[in-house]
């Protein structure tokens, strides 16, 4: 930041000014207050309130009427926290409906101008209002919901829980995306002393998000094509690995190493107890199933590993 000068201010006190970039990413302004704290040989100047950094990226994204290829240039443009997302095309107003409802899958966007060829779309998002910490258990609370709607259609207590799956996942893939957003925006230094993260929080959310969201859409996915109820030795293995999940997310939570180590130990073991019940299993079907159970299994590990890996007092 270059060198500055100390100017005499009074009898008591010198003044050094701060750079103009500094304030301006710290969201200060004139007669705002700083914290000025002594660091050994040096002083270190923090903002007393603390505000997000401003975002002023912008984005166009040429529109053709394929939803699906805008839902996942949207997840790129999100993530990515451009502040601006502005859709180009010709007769929007045609496909309004669909685009809207692409724009509701992600937090904190809104659809602020519309015109036949263009539709503007702000990033609205408020880092004070947002805890990676309570919303990664809010998804794991939803993952584990999911798990209940498919063990009582295996077995046979519900007729379909298709519906109630579809909705739930779009609710985990909607709040991952948020953690990855918000993730990405702590490699500001600013945004992530906001959200009280460490390098090595980031990391740690970043690879347990992306397991947890594989594990929900597991589950969506397990009940297709299967004629319930389902033999009593499936429901069994089902339970060891959902406990697998559960277990290796306390251990996350609570802090609890051994409940980690013992994800990995039980993992190997439940691979073998699955492929023996696939051996056994009368129904072709369940081959599908039996493997998305085995996934669901490797993902429980892979979230214990991320909590060995970095062993993180989390910040709550």
């Amino acid at each position: 930041m270059g060198f500055r000068k100390i100017i005499s201010f009074g009898d008591s006190s010198f003044v050094v000014s701060l750079p103009k970039d500094w304030v301006t990413k710290n969201g200060l302004k004139k007669g705002d207050p700083v914290n000025v704290e002594e660091k050994d040989d040096g002083i270190k100047i923090t903002p007393v309130n603390r505000k997000q950094s401003p975002s002023t990226k912008e984005i166009n994204i040429s529109f053709d009427g394929n939803v699906r290829k805008l839902n996942a240039e949207l997840v790129y443009a999100y993530v990515d926290n451009y502040n601006l997302i502005n859709i180009l095309g010709k007769d929007l107003f045609s496909y309004m409906k669909q685009i809207e409802q692409t724009v509701d899958n992600f937090v904190a966007l809104e659809v602020m101008q519309k015109s036949p060829t263009k539709i503007v779309i702000k990033d609205c998002l408020n880092l004070n209002e947002i805890s990676v910490y309570d919303t990664l258990r809010r998804i794991d609370r939803i993952v584990l919901s999911m798990a209940e709607d498919v063990k009582n259609y295996f077995t046979g207590k519900v007729k379909n829980v298709n519906e109630s799956l579809e909705y739930k996942e779009k609710d985990v893939t909607r709040l991952s995306n948020l953690l990855f957003k918000i993730l990405k925006r702590s490699f500001d230094p600013n945004d992530k002393a906001l959200l009280n993260l460490s390098l090595d929080d980031i990391f740690f959310y970043w690879e347990v998000i992306l397991f947890v969201e594989k594990v929900g859409d597991q589950l969506k996915r397990m009940p297709r094509n299967i004629n319930a109820p389902l033999p009593n030795d499936f429901i069994l293995i089902f339970d060891k690995v959902m406990e697998q999940y559960s277990e290796a997310m306390n251990a996350n939570f609570n802090v609890n190493y051994e409940a980690a180590i013992n994800v990995i130990v039980n993992k190997r073991k439940i691979y073998d107890e699955i492929d023996n019940l696939a051996d056994k299993l009368p129904a072709r079907s369940l081959g599908t199933t039996t493997e998305r159970a085995k996934n669901i299994n490797s993902h429980a590990g892979n979230i214990a590993k991320a909590f060995l890996k970095l062993k993180l007092e989390h910040k709550k």
